[in-house]
Protein backbone atom coordinates (compact mmCIF):
# COMPACT_ATOMS: atom_id res chain seq x y z
CA UNK A 1 0.00 0.00 0.00
CA UNK A 2 2.75 2.45 0.92
CA UNK A 3 5.16 1.14 -1.71
CA UNK A 4 2.99 1.07 -4.83
CA UNK A 5 2.76 -1.96 -7.12
CA UNK A 6 5.21 -4.82 -6.79
CA UNK A 7 6.86 -6.45 -9.84
CA UNK A 8 3.80 -8.63 -10.51
CA UNK A 9 1.41 -5.69 -10.24
CA UNK A 10 3.63 -3.62 -12.52
CA UNK A 11 3.42 -6.40 -15.13
CA UNK A 12 -0.39 -6.31 -14.94
CA UNK A 13 -0.34 -2.52 -15.28
CA UNK A 14 1.83 -2.74 -18.40
CA UNK A 15 -0.60 -5.25 -19.92
CA UNK A 16 -3.51 -2.98 -19.00
CA UNK A 17 -1.92 0.01 -20.71
CA UNK A 18 -1.15 -2.10 -23.76
CA UNK A 19 -4.75 -3.37 -23.82
CA UNK A 20 -6.22 0.13 -23.59
CA UNK A 21 -3.69 1.96 -25.79
CA UNK A 22 -5.78 2.00 -28.98
CA UNK A 23 -9.24 2.13 -27.37
CA UNK A 24 -10.81 5.63 -27.45
CA UNK A 25 -13.30 4.52 -24.78
CA UNK A 26 -10.51 3.32 -22.48
CA UNK A 27 -11.31 3.79 -18.75
CA UNK A 28 -7.71 4.85 -18.20
CA UNK A 29 -8.53 8.25 -19.71
CA UNK A 30 -10.99 9.04 -16.89
CA UNK A 31 -9.29 7.22 -14.01
CA UNK A 32 -6.56 8.66 -11.83
CA UNK A 33 -3.42 6.61 -11.29
CA UNK A 34 -4.36 5.65 -7.76
CA UNK A 35 -7.68 4.13 -8.87
CA UNK A 36 -5.96 2.21 -11.67
CA UNK A 37 -3.39 0.83 -9.25
CA UNK A 38 -6.10 -0.12 -6.77
CA UNK A 39 -8.02 -1.98 -9.49
CA UNK A 40 -4.86 -3.93 -10.37
CA UNK A 41 -4.35 -4.89 -6.72
CA UNK A 42 -8.00 -5.92 -6.32
CA UNK A 43 -8.12 -8.25 -9.33
CA UNK A 44 -4.92 -9.89 -8.13
CA UNK A 45 -6.43 -10.43 -4.67
CA UNK A 46 -9.57 -11.86 -6.28
CA UNK A 47 -7.94 -14.11 -8.89
CA UNK A 48 -4.41 -14.76 -7.60
CA UNK A 49 -0.97 -14.41 -9.14
CA UNK A 50 -1.29 -17.74 -10.96
CA UNK A 51 -3.63 -16.01 -13.44
CA UNK A 52 -1.49 -14.49 -16.24
CA UNK A 53 -1.01 -10.69 -16.13
CA UNK A 54 -2.82 -10.27 -19.47
CA UNK A 55 -5.96 -11.93 -18.12
CA UNK A 56 -5.84 -9.89 -14.92
CA UNK A 57 -5.37 -6.75 -17.01
CA UNK A 58 -8.62 -7.56 -18.80
CA UNK A 59 -10.35 -8.05 -15.44
CA UNK A 60 -8.90 -4.74 -14.20
CA UNK A 61 -10.25 -3.01 -17.30
CA UNK A 62 -13.72 -4.45 -16.65
CA UNK A 63 -13.48 -3.40 -12.99
CA UNK A 64 -12.53 0.17 -13.92
CA UNK A 65 -15.31 0.46 -16.50
CA UNK A 66 -17.92 -0.65 -13.94
CA UNK A 67 -16.64 1.69 -11.25
CA UNK A 68 -16.40 4.71 -13.55
CA UNK A 69 -19.86 4.00 -14.98
CA UNK A 70 -21.26 3.81 -11.45
CA UNK A 71 -19.48 7.03 -10.46
CA UNK A 72 -21.00 8.85 -13.43
CA UNK A 73 -24.43 7.42 -12.61
CA UNK A 74 -24.39 8.62 -8.99
CA UNK A 75 -22.39 11.77 -9.81
CA UNK A 76 -19.85 10.74 -7.18
CA UNK A 77 -17.27 13.40 -8.06
CA UNK A 78 -19.58 16.18 -6.93
CA UNK A 79 -21.91 14.37 -4.57
CA UNK A 80 -20.58 16.01 -1.39
CA UNK A 81 -22.02 19.27 -2.74
CA UNK A 82 -25.45 17.81 -3.55
CA UNK A 83 -28.44 18.81 -1.45
CA UNK A 84 -30.07 15.54 -0.47
CA UNK A 85 -33.39 15.20 1.42
CA UNK A 86 -31.53 15.63 4.75
CA UNK A 87 -28.49 17.73 5.55
CA UNK A 88 -25.34 15.83 6.58
CA UNK A 89 -26.00 16.76 10.22
CA UNK A 90 -29.64 15.64 10.03
CA UNK A 91 -28.59 12.36 8.46
CA UNK A 92 -25.93 11.90 11.14
CA UNK A 93 -28.56 12.37 13.85
CA UNK A 94 -30.49 9.44 12.35
CA UNK A 95 -27.46 7.32 11.34
CA UNK A 96 -24.35 8.31 13.29
CA UNK A 97 -20.94 7.42 11.85
CA UNK A 98 -17.71 8.53 13.54
CA UNK A 99 -13.99 8.44 12.86
CA UNK A 100 -12.61 6.73 15.98
CA UNK A 101 -8.92 7.50 15.51
CA UNK A 102 -6.38 5.64 13.38
CA UNK A 103 -4.64 2.28 13.38
CA UNK A 104 -0.87 1.74 13.48
CA UNK A 105 -0.64 2.15 9.70
CA UNK A 106 -2.37 5.53 9.63
CA UNK A 107 -5.73 4.16 8.40
CA UNK A 108 -8.72 6.10 9.79
CA UNK A 109 -11.16 3.85 11.64
CA UNK A 110 -14.87 4.51 11.07
CA UNK A 111 -17.32 3.33 13.72
CA UNK A 112 -21.10 3.01 13.62
CA UNK A 113 -23.65 1.35 15.89
CA UNK A 114 -26.71 -0.04 14.15
CA UNK A 115 -28.88 0.39 17.26
CA UNK A 116 -28.36 4.16 16.87
CA UNK A 117 -29.91 4.11 13.39
CA UNK A 118 -33.39 5.67 13.39
CA UNK A 119 -34.66 3.79 10.34
CA UNK A 120 -38.25 4.97 10.82
CA UNK A 121 -37.22 8.63 10.69
CA UNK A 122 -34.83 7.99 7.79
CA UNK A 123 -37.44 6.29 5.63
CA UNK A 124 -39.98 8.98 6.47
CA UNK A 125 -37.61 11.55 4.97
CA UNK A 126 -36.22 9.59 2.00
CA UNK A 127 -36.22 6.31 0.14
CA UNK A 128 -33.49 3.67 0.26
CA UNK A 129 -31.75 5.13 -2.80
CA UNK A 130 -31.26 8.46 -1.05
CA UNK A 131 -29.92 6.62 2.01
CA UNK A 132 -27.31 5.05 -0.25
CA UNK A 133 -26.50 8.46 -1.75
CA UNK A 134 -25.86 9.82 1.73
CA UNK A 135 -23.49 6.92 2.30
CA UNK A 136 -21.71 7.74 -0.96
CA UNK A 137 -21.31 11.30 0.35
CA UNK A 138 -19.64 9.85 3.45
CA UNK A 139 -17.32 7.66 1.39
CA UNK A 140 -16.29 10.59 -0.81
CA UNK A 141 -15.75 12.81 2.23
CA UNK A 142 -13.65 10.06 3.83
CA UNK A 143 -11.56 9.90 0.65
CA UNK A 144 -11.02 13.67 0.87
CA UNK A 145 -10.06 13.29 4.54
CA UNK A 146 -7.37 10.73 3.61
CA UNK A 147 -6.07 12.98 0.82
CA UNK A 148 -5.69 15.82 3.33
CA UNK A 149 -3.76 13.51 5.65
CA UNK A 150 -1.48 12.50 2.79
CA UNK A 151 -0.90 16.13 1.81
CA UNK A 152 0.31 16.85 5.34
CA UNK A 153 3.01 14.23 4.85
CA UNK A 154 4.03 11.10 6.66
CA UNK A 155 3.80 11.14 10.46
CA UNK A 156 2.55 14.74 10.70
CA UNK A 157 3.03 16.60 13.95
CA UNK A 158 -0.44 17.38 15.24
CA UNK A 159 -1.09 20.92 16.53
CA UNK A 160 -2.17 21.38 20.14
CA UNK A 161 -5.51 22.74 18.96
CA UNK A 162 -6.74 20.17 16.42
CA UNK A 163 -9.05 21.22 13.62
CA UNK A 164 -12.36 19.48 13.26
CA UNK A 165 -11.09 16.86 10.82
CA UNK A 166 -7.98 15.83 12.78
CA UNK A 167 -7.91 12.41 14.42
CA UNK A 168 -5.83 11.23 17.34
CA UNK A 169 -2.10 11.42 16.54
CA UNK A 170 -0.91 8.42 18.51
CA UNK A 171 -1.17 5.94 15.65
CA UNK A 172 1.20 8.02 13.53
CA UNK A 173 4.06 7.22 15.88
CA UNK A 174 3.56 3.49 15.40
CA UNK A 175 3.30 4.05 11.66
CA UNK A 176 6.63 5.88 11.66
CA UNK A 177 8.33 3.11 13.60
CA UNK A 178 6.89 0.43 11.32
CA UNK A 179 8.00 2.35 8.24
CA UNK A 180 11.50 2.90 9.63
CA UNK A 181 11.98 -0.85 9.85
CA UNK A 182 11.32 -1.33 6.14
CA UNK A 183 14.21 -0.84 3.72
CA UNK A 184 12.91 -1.32 0.20
CA UNK A 185 10.40 0.24 -2.20
CA UNK A 186 9.09 -0.38 -5.71
CA UNK A 187 9.97 1.99 -8.52
CA UNK A 188 7.54 2.73 -11.35
CA UNK A 189 8.31 -0.60 -13.04
CA UNK A 190 7.91 -2.58 -9.83
CA UNK A 191 11.65 -3.15 -9.31
CA UNK A 192 12.84 -3.16 -5.71
CA UNK A 193 15.38 -0.47 -4.77
CA UNK A 194 17.26 -0.72 -1.48
CA UNK A 195 17.31 2.58 0.38
CA UNK A 196 17.94 3.76 3.90
CA UNK A 197 15.05 3.76 6.42
CA UNK A 198 15.34 7.56 6.73
CA UNK A 199 15.16 8.08 2.98
CA UNK A 200 12.32 5.57 2.73
CA UNK A 201 10.29 7.43 5.38
CA UNK A 202 10.62 10.59 3.29
CA UNK A 203 9.69 8.98 -0.03
CA UNK A 204 7.06 6.37 0.79
CA UNK A 205 3.44 6.81 -0.18
CA UNK A 206 0.97 7.25 2.65
CA UNK A 207 -1.90 4.80 3.18
CA UNK A 208 -5.06 5.24 1.11
CA UNK A 209 -7.10 2.68 3.05
CA UNK A 210 -9.45 2.83 6.00
CA UNK A 211 -10.96 0.38 8.47
CA UNK A 212 -14.57 0.09 9.58
CA UNK A 213 -16.37 -1.15 12.70
CA UNK A 214 -20.07 -1.97 12.46
CA UNK A 215 -21.46 -2.57 15.95
CA UNK A 216 -24.58 -4.73 16.00
CA UNK A 217 -25.06 -4.69 19.80
CA UNK A 218 -28.66 -4.55 20.96
CA UNK A 219 -30.11 -5.18 17.50
CA UNK A 220 -33.02 -7.57 17.28
CA UNK A 221 -33.64 -9.94 14.40
CA UNK A 222 -36.20 -7.52 12.98
CA UNK A 223 -34.30 -4.36 13.82
CA UNK A 224 -31.70 -4.34 11.08
CA UNK A 225 -33.23 -1.46 9.11
CA UNK A 226 -35.72 -3.35 6.91
CA UNK A 227 -37.68 -6.59 6.55
CA UNK A 228 -35.68 -9.80 6.05
CA UNK A 229 -35.38 -9.71 2.25
CA UNK A 230 -34.78 -5.97 2.08
CA UNK A 231 -32.37 -6.15 5.00
CA UNK A 232 -30.13 -8.65 3.21
CA UNK A 233 -30.30 -6.71 -0.06
CA UNK A 234 -29.53 -3.41 1.66
CA UNK A 235 -26.70 -4.93 3.70
CA UNK A 236 -25.18 -6.34 0.53
CA UNK A 237 -25.38 -2.96 -1.23
CA UNK A 238 -23.88 -1.20 1.77
CA UNK A 239 -20.92 -3.58 2.09
CA UNK A 240 -20.45 -3.53 -1.68
CA UNK A 241 -20.45 0.27 -1.61
CA UNK A 242 -17.82 0.41 1.13
CA UNK A 243 -15.56 -2.08 -0.64
CA UNK A 244 -16.15 -3.02 -4.29
CA UNK A 245 -17.12 0.49 -5.40
CA UNK A 246 -13.93 1.76 -3.75
CA UNK A 247 -11.49 -1.08 -4.55
CA UNK A 248 -8.48 -1.68 -2.33
CA UNK A 249 -9.51 1.03 0.14
CA UNK A 250 -10.89 -1.29 2.84
CA UNK A 251 -8.10 -2.46 5.12
CA UNK A 252 -10.33 -4.29 7.60
CA UNK A 253 -13.97 -4.44 8.63
CA UNK A 254 -15.27 -5.82 11.90
CA UNK A 255 -18.95 -6.73 12.32
CA UNK A 256 -19.06 -6.97 16.10
CA UNK A 257 -21.59 -7.97 18.76
CA UNK A 258 -23.41 -9.90 16.04
CA UNK A 259 -26.65 -11.66 17.10
CA UNK A 260 -27.24 -15.17 15.81
CA UNK A 261 -29.95 -13.96 13.40
CA UNK A 262 -27.46 -11.63 11.74
CA UNK A 263 -24.81 -14.31 11.43
CA UNK A 264 -27.29 -16.46 9.48
CA UNK A 265 -28.07 -13.57 7.11
CA UNK A 266 -24.36 -12.81 6.74
CA UNK A 267 -23.70 -16.25 5.24
CA UNK A 268 -25.94 -15.34 2.28
CA UNK A 269 -24.50 -11.83 1.90
CA UNK A 270 -20.90 -13.06 2.15
CA UNK A 271 -21.41 -15.50 -0.72
CA UNK A 272 -22.28 -12.59 -3.04
CA UNK A 273 -19.19 -10.51 -2.23
CA UNK A 274 -15.76 -10.67 -3.84
CA UNK A 275 -12.89 -12.59 -2.31
CA UNK A 276 -10.87 -9.40 -1.84
CA UNK A 277 -13.72 -8.04 0.31
CA UNK A 278 -14.72 -11.07 2.37
CA UNK A 279 -11.12 -11.81 3.41
CA UNK A 280 -11.01 -8.41 5.13
CA UNK A 281 -14.24 -8.84 7.10
CA UNK A 282 -14.46 -10.46 10.53
CA UNK A 283 -17.69 -11.25 12.37
CA UNK A 284 -17.51 -11.27 16.17
CA UNK A 285 -20.47 -12.77 18.01
CA UNK A 286 -22.22 -11.00 20.85
CA UNK A 287 -21.82 -12.31 24.39
CA UNK A 288 -23.81 -15.52 24.72
CA UNK A 289 -25.00 -14.68 28.25
CA UNK A 290 -25.12 -11.38 30.17
CA UNK A 291 -22.38 -12.21 32.69
CA UNK A 292 -18.83 -11.08 33.38
CA UNK A 293 -17.19 -14.25 32.04
CA UNK A 294 -18.98 -14.02 28.70
CA UNK A 295 -18.22 -10.29 28.39
CA UNK A 296 -14.55 -10.93 29.16
CA UNK A 297 -14.43 -13.62 26.48
CA UNK A 298 -15.88 -11.20 23.91
CA UNK A 299 -13.44 -8.50 25.03
CA UNK A 300 -10.47 -10.80 24.45
CA UNK A 301 -11.80 -11.80 21.02
CA UNK A 302 -12.33 -8.17 20.05
CA UNK A 303 -8.84 -7.22 21.19
CA UNK A 304 -7.29 -10.02 19.13
CA UNK A 305 -9.32 -9.07 16.05
CA UNK A 306 -8.44 -5.38 16.31
CA UNK A 307 -4.74 -6.11 16.83
CA UNK A 308 -4.74 -8.53 13.89
CA UNK A 309 -6.25 -5.72 11.80
CA UNK A 310 -3.41 -3.35 12.68
CA UNK A 311 -4.86 -1.45 15.65
CA UNK A 312 -2.42 -0.80 18.49
CA UNK A 313 -2.12 0.77 21.92
CA UNK A 314 -4.72 3.20 23.16
CA UNK A 315 -6.79 2.80 19.97
CA UNK A 316 -7.47 -0.85 20.92
CA UNK A 317 -8.66 0.18 24.37
CA UNK A 318 -10.94 2.87 22.95
CA UNK A 319 -12.53 0.57 20.35
CA UNK A 320 -13.07 -2.22 22.90
CA UNK A 321 -14.57 0.25 25.38
CA UNK A 322 -17.08 1.48 22.80
CA UNK A 323 -17.85 -2.07 21.66
CA UNK A 324 -18.51 -3.28 25.20
CA UNK A 325 -20.76 -0.32 26.00
CA UNK A 326 -18.29 1.27 28.40
CA UNK A 327 -18.29 4.39 26.23
CA UNK A 328 -22.05 4.63 25.50
CA UNK A 329 -21.86 8.16 24.09
CA UNK A 330 -18.64 7.49 22.16
CA UNK A 331 -15.43 9.40 22.89
CA UNK A 332 -15.06 13.20 23.10
CA UNK A 333 -13.25 14.46 20.03
CA UNK A 334 -14.35 11.69 17.68
CA UNK A 335 -15.04 13.21 14.28
CA UNK A 336 -18.49 12.69 12.80
CA UNK A 337 -19.06 11.79 9.16
CA UNK A 338 -21.24 14.90 8.92
CA UNK A 339 -18.19 17.00 9.81
CA UNK A 340 -16.17 15.24 7.10
CA UNK A 341 -18.84 16.05 4.51
CA UNK A 342 -19.09 19.70 5.57
CA UNK A 343 -15.28 20.02 5.54
CA UNK A 344 -15.11 18.51 2.03
CA UNK A 345 -17.74 21.01 0.92
CA UNK A 346 -15.77 23.95 2.28
CA UNK A 347 -12.60 22.61 0.70
CA UNK A 348 -14.38 22.31 -2.66
CA UNK A 349 -15.70 25.86 -2.41
CA UNK A 350 -12.19 27.12 -1.62
CA UNK A 351 -10.77 25.36 -4.66
CA UNK A 352 -13.47 26.80 -6.92
CA UNK A 353 -12.92 30.28 -5.49
CA UNK A 354 -9.17 30.01 -6.07
CA UNK A 355 -9.91 29.00 -9.65
CA UNK A 356 -12.08 32.05 -10.23
CA UNK A 357 -15.37 30.15 -10.49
Amino acid sequence: ETEGLDADGAAVLRELRRLEADDPSSPLADADDELVHRAVVTVTEDHGTTVPPARRAKKASECLRKILSWRREVRADGIVHERLPLTPSEFHERWPVFIAGEDAHGHPIAYERVKDVDSESLLAAMDAEDVIRHRVQIMEALSAHKRRARSRGSNPKQPRERDETETEPEAHHSSARDGARENARDDEDGVRETISPKKREKKKRLPHKHSWVVDLAGVSATGLLFSDTKRRAFLYRLVELMSDKYPDTLHAMWLINAPSAFRAAWVAVRAALSRSTTEKISVVAAASTPNAASAESVAKTLEKKFIKGGVRGEAVRVLCAIALGNEPSAVPGIVSAATLVETARREGRSVRSAGGE
